[in-house]
């Protein structure tokens, strides 16, 4: 007994039990990653209305119970002739039974997510599986979009614990499936009438990793759909096998709250960054996600001594917390001319300092 209570008290004392805390500037759980930094610290309230219907795949009309069901996630469909696995913990049927796959507990988003392979290693590497869905409305060409998701991967498999993730769009849902009946047709854009918007390396184990992409829509785009990127995965014999979940598609700005006001010049009296006031809301600012201690009012001032960077601000009210659009300092290059005479050996002073 006295062994174990001294394993415990170590443990507490090295810090493995600690939680962060998201507003003092420290990594209390000591995970290397500091206040917004950490997924520990999300602001629940942040997340816009996607564009994705049914982006977290709860609402269903069935149970699965075996491979190939997205039939029961409703708004999605088989984008591809390779078909994605519907997975939810209703009937704890969790990823391909042929493989087996397993998908980590758990999911980051309810109680649904969808399952696919890059590459397979009868089929070959070009035997992908994709998922899509059409917009609940179109992008607009010249927006700035972002577009997080979750990517899941299974415990410690060997050549499923990175690959190369993508997403795509096509302006008319009639292109949605893509390939006909084509099995190995492979990525979307074999297929003809999409365009990849973003392509990521992404790496796991065991775990949910959140991906985020910001992009401009060049088309009115109406559908995405997402799995693997074009390439072959070198693994493919190794049957890799991927997860995603909690899709949110909304403009850039959806994200975050704007900033009331911007005044001033950092270079003169200082730039005062205002978020909107309302009494009873508390207010703590953050750089590069780390929370300035002292900075708890609407407004900060930023001068030339304040460090290049993101600048934004947490609000606390009784609904929760927002997180405002992020600020980037940059202090511009300063010019002045000076006449004058330098002596020979002399220095000459520019500026205070």
């Amino acid at each position: 007994m006295k062994i174990k209570t001294l394993l415990l008290f170590l443990f507490v004392a090295s810090g493995l039990f600690a939680q962060e805390i998201c507003d003092n500037g420290i990594d209390d759980d000591g995970d290397t990653l500091i206040d917004l930094n950490d997924e520990d610290c999300v602001c629940t309230a942040l997340a816009p209305t996607s564009l994705i219907p049914n982006p977290s795949f709860e609402e269903r009309s069935c149970c699965p119970s075996q491979n190939e069901q997205l039939i029961c996630a409703i708004g999605w469909e088989q984008a591809s002739a390779a078909t994605t696995d519907y997975i939810n913990t209703c009937g704890n049927y969790l990823g391909n039974t042929s493989i087996p796959a397993v998908a980590p507990l758990p999911l980051p988003d309810g109680e649904g997510a969808v399952g696919f392979r890059d590459g397979q290693r009868n089929a070959g590497p070009q035997y992908k599986e994709y998922v899509g869905a059409c917009l609940t409305e179109a992008m607009e060409i010249g927006s700035q979009y972002r577009f997080d998701f979750y990517v899941g991967f299974q415990d410690n498999v060997v050549g499923n614990m990175s690959f190369d993730m993508a997403f795509f769009a096509s302006t008319s849902c009639n292109n949605l499936p893509f390939g006909g009946s084509n099995s190995r047709i492979g990525c979307p854009l074999n297929a003809g009438g999409y365009t990849q918007l973003g392509q990521i390396t992404v790496s796991g184990n065991n775990e949910w990793v959140l991906v985020s992409f910001e992009f401009t829509a060049d088309q009115d785009y109406e559908v995405i759909v997402l799995g693997p990127s074009c390439a072959d995965n070198p693994n493919f014999r190794e049957n890799p096998y991927f997860y995603v979940d909690g899709l949110t598609l909304a403009e850039s700005g959806e994200f975050g709250f704007p900033l009331e006001s911007i005044n001033g010049s950092v270079c003169e009296n200082g730039l005062q960054l205002t978020a909107p006031q309302v009494q009873g809301n508390t207010y703590q600012w953050y750089f590069d996600g780390v929370a300035l201690p002292s900075e708890n009012n609407a407004s900060i001032l930023l001068t030339e001594n304040n460090p290049e960077g993101i600048y934004n601000v947490v609000i606390n009210d009784s609904n929760g917390c927002s997180l405002s659009q992020a600020y980037e300092l940059m202090i511009p290059d300063y010019f002045t001319e000076v006449n004058g005479a330098i002596c020979e050996g002399e220095p000459y002073v520019i500026g205070s300092e």
